[in-house]
Protein backbone atom coordinates (compact mmCIF):
# COMPACT_ATOMS: atom_id res chain seq x y z
CA UNK A 1 0.00 0.00 0.00
CA UNK A 2 1.46 3.37 -0.79
CA UNK A 3 1.10 6.47 1.73
CA UNK A 4 -1.58 8.51 1.56
CA UNK A 5 -4.36 5.52 0.44
CA UNK A 6 -7.29 5.66 2.75
CA UNK A 7 -7.13 3.84 6.51
CA UNK A 8 -9.38 2.11 7.68
CA UNK A 9 -9.50 -0.03 10.57
CA UNK A 10 -10.85 -3.36 12.31
CA UNK A 11 -10.47 -4.69 15.79
CA UNK A 12 -10.87 -8.59 15.23
CA UNK A 13 -10.81 -10.68 18.37
CA UNK A 14 -8.85 -7.90 19.93
CA UNK A 15 -6.27 -7.69 17.31
CA UNK A 16 -5.61 -4.64 14.67
CA UNK A 17 -6.05 -5.11 11.27
CA UNK A 18 -4.71 -1.72 9.06
CA UNK A 19 -5.25 -0.98 5.58
CA UNK A 20 -3.37 1.68 4.22
CA UNK A 21 -1.35 4.05 5.68
CA UNK A 22 -2.41 7.52 6.94
CA UNK A 23 -0.45 10.60 4.94
CA UNK A 24 2.60 12.01 6.76
CA UNK A 25 2.44 14.97 8.05
CA UNK A 26 5.46 17.02 8.16
CA UNK A 27 5.92 19.11 11.41
CA UNK A 28 6.44 22.85 11.45
CA UNK A 29 8.78 25.21 10.58
CA UNK A 30 12.43 25.10 12.25
CA UNK A 31 15.38 27.23 11.54
CA UNK A 32 17.68 25.73 8.72
CA UNK A 33 20.36 24.94 11.39
CA UNK A 34 18.17 22.10 13.03
CA UNK A 35 20.09 18.68 13.96
CA UNK A 36 17.57 15.40 13.15
CA UNK A 37 17.76 12.51 15.28
CA UNK A 38 16.45 9.38 14.69
CA UNK A 39 16.03 6.36 17.24
CA UNK A 40 14.89 2.95 16.32
CA UNK A 41 12.02 1.79 18.05
CA UNK A 42 13.17 -2.19 18.31
CA UNK A 43 16.47 -0.30 19.68
CA UNK A 44 14.13 1.21 22.81
CA UNK A 45 14.77 -0.81 25.75
CA UNK A 46 12.66 -0.05 28.80
CA UNK A 47 14.71 -1.57 32.77
CA UNK A 48 12.88 -4.48 34.47
CA UNK A 49 9.48 -6.09 33.30
CA UNK A 50 7.91 -4.46 30.25
CA UNK A 51 3.90 -5.49 29.71
CA UNK A 52 2.70 -3.35 27.21
CA UNK A 53 5.10 -1.66 25.38
CA UNK A 54 5.63 -4.39 21.92
CA UNK A 55 7.38 -3.89 18.29
CA UNK A 56 4.53 -5.35 16.02
CA UNK A 57 4.95 -5.73 12.17
CA UNK A 58 1.46 -4.50 10.59
CA UNK A 59 1.17 -4.39 6.65
CA UNK A 60 4.74 -4.77 6.58
CA UNK A 61 5.56 -1.60 8.62
CA UNK A 62 6.77 -1.83 11.74
CA UNK A 63 4.88 0.06 14.62
CA UNK A 64 4.89 0.17 18.09
CA UNK A 65 1.92 -1.56 20.25
CA UNK A 66 0.74 -0.58 23.02
CA UNK A 67 -1.04 -3.13 25.52
CA UNK A 68 -3.20 -1.87 28.13
CA UNK A 69 -4.90 -4.63 30.82
CA UNK A 70 -7.91 -4.44 32.53
CA UNK A 71 -6.88 -3.67 35.72
CA UNK A 72 -3.87 -1.87 37.29
CA UNK A 73 -0.74 -1.57 34.41
CA UNK A 74 3.11 -1.23 35.49
CA UNK A 75 4.86 1.97 34.56
CA UNK A 76 7.23 1.99 31.90
CA UNK A 77 9.61 4.68 30.92
CA UNK A 78 12.69 5.21 28.57
CA UNK A 79 14.15 8.12 29.02
CA UNK A 80 17.71 8.76 26.47
CA UNK A 81 20.93 11.40 26.54
CA UNK A 82 21.08 11.62 22.67
CA UNK A 83 24.90 12.70 22.07
CA UNK A 84 24.39 15.94 20.51
CA UNK A 85 27.36 18.51 18.88
CA UNK A 86 26.52 21.05 21.28
CA UNK A 87 24.14 22.84 23.79
CA UNK A 88 20.86 22.57 22.01
CA UNK A 89 17.64 24.81 23.59
CA UNK A 90 14.91 24.01 21.27
CA UNK A 91 13.66 20.32 20.68
CA UNK A 92 10.61 19.02 18.99
CA UNK A 93 9.41 15.31 19.24
CA UNK A 94 6.52 13.94 17.40
CA UNK A 95 5.19 10.51 16.46
CA UNK A 96 1.59 9.40 14.66
CA UNK A 97 -0.85 7.44 17.08
CA UNK A 98 -3.71 5.58 16.58
CA UNK A 99 -6.43 4.83 18.91
CA UNK A 100 -9.07 2.39 17.62
CA UNK A 101 -12.86 3.70 17.54
CA UNK A 102 -14.50 2.85 21.07
CA UNK A 103 -11.13 3.57 22.24
CA UNK A 104 -11.91 3.50 26.32
CA UNK A 105 -10.00 6.50 28.02
CA UNK A 106 -8.32 6.92 31.12
CA UNK A 107 -10.98 8.40 33.64
CA UNK A 108 -7.95 9.67 35.84
CA UNK A 109 -4.17 10.65 33.51
CA UNK A 110 -2.46 8.35 31.32
CA UNK A 111 0.88 9.00 29.89
CA UNK A 112 1.11 8.35 26.46
CA UNK A 113 5.11 7.45 25.39
CA UNK A 114 6.07 10.69 24.01
CA UNK A 115 8.03 13.27 25.66
CA UNK A 116 11.51 15.62 26.10
CA UNK A 117 13.84 16.18 28.74
CA UNK A 118 16.73 18.17 29.42
CA UNK A 119 18.79 19.50 32.15
CA UNK A 120 21.48 18.04 33.84
CA UNK A 121 21.79 14.34 35.01
CA UNK A 122 17.64 14.26 34.88
CA UNK A 123 17.95 12.62 38.67
CA UNK A 124 15.13 14.81 39.33
CA UNK A 125 12.74 15.48 36.61
CA UNK A 126 9.69 13.41 37.24
CA UNK A 127 8.10 11.12 39.94
CA UNK A 128 7.69 13.32 42.58
CA UNK A 129 10.51 14.97 42.83
CA UNK A 130 9.87 18.97 44.09
CA UNK A 131 11.06 22.29 42.34
CA UNK A 132 13.80 22.48 45.42
CA UNK A 133 15.58 19.97 43.93
CA UNK A 134 14.81 19.82 40.48
CA UNK A 135 17.98 19.51 38.21
CA UNK A 136 16.58 19.21 34.42
CA UNK A 137 12.74 19.70 33.00
CA UNK A 138 10.39 17.53 31.01
CA UNK A 139 7.48 17.70 28.97
CA UNK A 140 5.38 14.74 28.42
CA UNK A 141 1.85 14.19 26.46
CA UNK A 142 -0.61 12.53 28.61
CA UNK A 143 -4.23 11.77 28.14
CA UNK A 144 -7.47 12.40 30.65
CA UNK A 145 -11.03 11.43 28.96
CA UNK A 146 -9.35 11.33 25.72
CA UNK A 147 -8.34 15.07 25.75
CA UNK A 148 -4.78 15.80 24.95
CA UNK A 149 -2.98 17.97 27.97
CA UNK A 150 0.90 18.69 28.02
CA UNK A 151 2.49 17.36 31.09
CA UNK A 152 5.18 19.88 32.50
CA UNK A 153 7.79 19.49 34.81
CA UNK A 154 9.10 22.87 34.73
CA UNK A 155 10.19 26.08 37.00
CA UNK A 156 6.67 27.43 37.26
CA UNK A 157 5.42 24.67 39.27
CA UNK A 158 6.85 26.41 42.56
CA UNK A 159 5.17 29.63 41.46
CA UNK A 160 1.64 28.96 41.26
CA UNK A 161 -0.23 28.95 44.46
CA UNK A 162 -2.94 25.76 44.74
CA UNK A 163 -1.39 24.18 41.88
CA UNK A 164 0.17 20.45 42.82
CA UNK A 165 3.86 21.56 42.69
CA UNK A 166 5.66 18.14 43.32
CA UNK A 167 4.06 16.42 40.74
CA UNK A 168 4.26 18.08 36.92
CA UNK A 169 1.49 20.74 35.83
CA UNK A 170 -1.22 19.29 33.71
CA UNK A 171 -2.04 21.82 30.70
CA UNK A 172 -5.47 21.24 28.91
CA UNK A 173 -5.38 21.86 25.09
CA UNK A 174 -9.14 20.95 25.59
CA UNK A 175 -8.88 19.35 22.32
CA UNK A 176 -9.99 15.60 21.82
CA UNK A 177 -7.68 12.78 20.58
CA UNK A 178 -8.76 11.35 17.51
CA UNK A 179 -9.61 7.75 16.96
CA UNK A 180 -10.21 5.37 13.61
CA UNK A 181 -7.29 7.40 12.06
CA UNK A 182 -3.84 7.84 12.60
CA UNK A 183 -2.98 11.46 14.31
CA UNK A 184 0.54 13.02 14.48
CA UNK A 185 1.07 14.54 17.83
CA UNK A 186 3.91 16.85 18.25
CA UNK A 187 5.76 18.51 21.89
CA UNK A 188 7.85 21.71 21.38
CA UNK A 189 9.89 23.03 23.59
CA UNK A 190 11.09 26.74 22.69
CA UNK A 191 13.52 29.01 24.20
CA UNK A 192 14.68 32.47 23.96
CA UNK A 193 13.53 35.74 24.70
CA UNK A 194 10.09 34.16 25.55
CA UNK A 195 10.34 30.53 26.39
CA UNK A 196 7.62 28.76 25.01
CA UNK A 197 5.78 25.17 25.13
CA UNK A 198 3.60 23.79 22.31
CA UNK A 199 1.40 20.91 20.90
CA UNK A 200 0.41 20.33 18.02
CA UNK A 201 -2.05 17.92 16.70
CA UNK A 202 -2.03 17.16 12.36
CA UNK A 203 0.40 19.75 12.59
CA UNK A 204 -2.18 22.26 14.13
CA UNK A 205 -1.41 24.35 17.14
CA UNK A 206 -3.95 23.38 19.96
CA UNK A 207 -1.94 24.48 22.72
CA UNK A 208 0.92 27.05 22.74
CA UNK A 209 2.02 28.99 26.22
CA UNK A 210 4.80 31.19 27.52
CA UNK A 211 6.74 29.25 30.39
CA UNK A 212 9.58 29.25 32.25
CA UNK A 213 11.09 26.14 31.13
CA UNK A 214 14.23 26.87 30.45
CA UNK A 215 15.40 29.87 33.00
CA UNK A 216 18.67 27.59 33.66
CA UNK A 217 19.91 27.37 30.38
CA UNK A 218 19.17 23.64 30.72
CA UNK A 219 20.33 21.78 27.38
CA UNK A 220 17.96 19.53 25.56
CA UNK A 221 19.05 15.94 26.23
CA UNK A 222 17.03 13.78 24.30
CA UNK A 223 13.80 11.66 24.23
CA UNK A 224 11.42 10.81 27.52
CA UNK A 225 9.14 7.84 26.64
CA UNK A 226 6.62 7.54 29.72
CA UNK A 227 3.49 4.66 30.21
CA UNK A 228 1.26 5.13 33.15
CA UNK A 229 -2.24 4.53 33.29
CA UNK A 230 -4.04 6.63 36.09
CA UNK A 231 -2.39 9.39 38.30
CA UNK A 232 -2.42 7.19 41.25
CA UNK A 233 -1.82 3.20 40.24
CA UNK A 234 -2.86 1.68 43.53
CA UNK A 235 -6.93 3.33 43.39
CA UNK A 236 -9.05 1.24 41.30
CA UNK A 237 -11.23 3.74 40.21
CA UNK A 238 -8.26 4.88 37.71
CA UNK A 239 -7.71 1.82 36.95
CA UNK A 240 -7.79 0.50 33.28
CA UNK A 241 -11.74 -0.51 32.42
CA UNK A 242 -11.00 -2.90 29.95
CA UNK A 243 -7.99 -4.24 27.21
CA UNK A 244 -7.23 -1.96 25.32
CA UNK A 245 -4.61 -1.56 22.08
CA UNK A 246 -3.49 1.56 20.65
CA UNK A 247 0.02 1.74 18.04
CA UNK A 248 2.41 4.35 17.30
CA UNK A 249 4.56 4.64 14.33
CA UNK A 250 7.25 7.65 13.37
CA UNK A 251 8.81 8.69 16.11
CA UNK A 252 10.99 11.83 15.27
CA UNK A 253 13.12 14.03 17.22
CA UNK A 254 15.00 17.10 16.41
CA UNK A 255 16.96 20.09 18.20
CA UNK A 256 18.35 23.24 17.18
CA UNK A 257 19.71 26.53 19.07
Amino acid sequence: MKSGLLLLSLIISGCFVLVGHGAYIPDSASPNNEEQVDFAPEAIKFSGKNDAWAVANINYEKVIRIDVKKGPNRIFQFKKALALDSCKTNARISAEIYFPQGFSFSNGMHKIPLGIWGGGKGTCISGGCPPSEQDGFSLRLIESEGVAYLYSYDDQRSQEDGQDTVYGRELSSQTPLPTGRWAQVALEVLSGPEPAIKMLLDGQDIYSAPIALLSQNWCIKGPLLTFMWGGNTEDPSQWARKNEKYLIRNYRMTTWQ
